[in-house]
């Protein structure tokens, strides 16, 4: 019974995206390629997770970024600059300036600490404010610990997270 239960629900579920489809072709010219596009986007934006390793080098927050994304994650510029709200030119600059501080690929280590990507679109904070405040803030962690994981002072972290609660009120 539980699996003829689990079909009826899997065929419902396939005439609603069916005439929800068909509802967007017709009264949005919206075509399945734009549906598609959108979904791939939307899917990569929720789903990029970075491992905190990344950071952990002498390349700025920012430059450490775009680099994993350029060639672990295989993102091309533009797909960048539209996920992080930023000029395709910038990115393209960041990467080409991280690439000459370091040249051969990032090391990324195994951490239990991830970073979610959809943090950095907001630009009213820098990309290491961004950093220090989710750490402290997601995994609770301590100004030494964050510290030991970026290869940072705990003054300099210490002084980040305190610029980073003044700019938020």
């Amino acid at each position: 019974m539980g699996k003829q239960s689990g079909e009826k629900s899997e065929n419902s579920q396939t005439e609603v995206i069916a005439s929800l489809l068909e509802t967007l072709r017709e009264q949005h010219q919206i075509t399945e390629h734009d549906l598609h596009r959108y979904l791939v986007q939307n899917k990569k934006k929720k789903a990029i997770r970075v491992p905190v390793s990344v950071f952990r080098s002498q390349l700025s927050p920012l430059q450490a970024f775009v680099k994993f994304l350029v060639e672990e994650e295989r993102y091309s510029y533009a797909q960048i600059a539209n996920l992080l709200g930023r000029d395709q030119r910038t990115i393209w600059n960041t990467y080409h300036t991280a690439c000459i501080k370091k040249k051969e690929r990032l090391e990324i280590e195994q951490s239990k600490y991830f970073v979610d990507l959809r943090i950095f679109s907001d630009r009213h904070l820098s990309f290491l404010e961004h950093l220090c405040m989710y750490l402290r803030e997601r995994y609770s962690l301590r100004y030494r610990d964050i510290a030991a994981l970026l290869g940072k002072d705990d003054r300099t972290i210490w002084t980040v997270c305190r610029r980073a609660t003044l700019k938020n009120g």
